[in-house]
């Protein structure tokens, strides 16, 4: 059976290792949405490259931060002289986050975390000592589009013989009701109303804020 509670860690990308191997500081910026794994990578590396980098920040949810904190952090990665490593979703509509990818980009390493691929989850299966059909594979993949949280889910239940369907609608529905607004967001673009920031706020009654990132979500 798939282990519950110590699974494999999740696999470290190319780039990641890349920019923490290199000879300079580390700083590094990870980008994904929810359930990209991104916080599981943080935590890995924070206990492998804290020891080798004295005074080295690890942020994670960047973009919970308010405006003036984000600008600070792009400060220092333009000064260059500060171990950092930072973990953010994307916010396309917020321009301070904006100014953080592109100064990772520019001036240290950014590395996107997207779903998986077939081949991926297929990859991953293995690492728990199991070799899954590519029917299986293909179903896994469509089921959870890839999502390294939802692969996960589907990947435990299968090994324990469970159907993987209601496992990852439940940890879908389980993460609406812990954000109701994201929730009503979805419902408002089912009836095919566009879902931009002015009508969010009119019809969820949230602020301006609240609205850009339920857009972005």
């Amino acid at each position: 059976m798939f282990p519950t509670t110590a699974r494999p860690p999740l696999p470290v990308p190319q780039e990641v290792d890349r920019a923490l191997g290199s000879t300079g500081l580390p700083r590094l910026l990870l980008v994904g949405g929810a359930g990209t794994g991104k916080s599981a990578l943080l935590a890995a590396i924070r206990q492998s490259a804290v020891t080798e980098h004295p005074g080295l920040r690890v942020i994670d949810d960047a973009h919970t931060l308010g405006a003036d904190d984000v600008r600070d952090l792009v400060d220092e990665v333009h000064c260059g002289t500060t171990p950092l490593i930072v973990a953010t979703e994307p916010r396309p509509q917020r321009a301070d986050l904006r100014a953080l990818l592109s100064a990772f980009a520019t001036h240290a390493t950014l590395v996107e975390l997207r779903p998986w691929s077939a081949r991926e989850i297929a990859s991953r299966a293995t690492t728990f000592d199991t070799t899954l059909r590519p029917d299986r594979i293909r179903a896994v993949h469509r089921l959870t589009a890839g999502i390294p949280e939802l692969v996960e889910v589907a990947l435990t239940a299968l090994q324990s013989g469970d159907d993987p369907k209601p496992l990852v609608a439940e940890r879908i529905r389980n993460r609406f009701c812990v954000d109701p607004e994201l929730a009503a967001t979805l419902a408002v673009v089912d009836f095919g109303i566009v879902a931009d920031a002015t009508e969010l706020t009119a019809v969820l009654h949230v602020g301006p804020r609240r609205a850009l990132e339920l857009v972005d979500a």
